[in-house]
């Protein structure tokens, strides 16, 4: 009989430290970009926004006004070469 291993300890969301407080998470796609702010900064924190350039602008003006400086994206294809520019 082998010994048992011993049971792997839960990582909680909570006690991870916070790198960049200011940042949000960005899902590009071709049709529609899905932003996500700290709970914290809007009282919807996660939006969709269309790629044209005037809701390209009404993205920029909410993470502004959400408090965001860093961004980090994914994309599966080129469509985020527009946004980072």
């Amino acid at each position: 009989m082998t010994p048992s291993s011993p049971t792997p300890q839960r990582v909680r969301f909570e006690d991870w430290p916070c790198i960049h407080p200011n940042a949000a998470g960005m899902d590009i796609g071709a049709r529609e970009l899905v932003v996500a702010v700290p709970p914290d900064r809007d009282a919807t924190p996660v939006r969709a926004f269309a790629t044209c350039t005037p809701d390209r602008y009404a993205l920029v003006d909410w993470l502004l006004q959400c408090a965001i400086d860093t961004v980090a994206m994914a994309s599966t294809g080129v469509s985020w070469v527009p946004i980072f520019e």
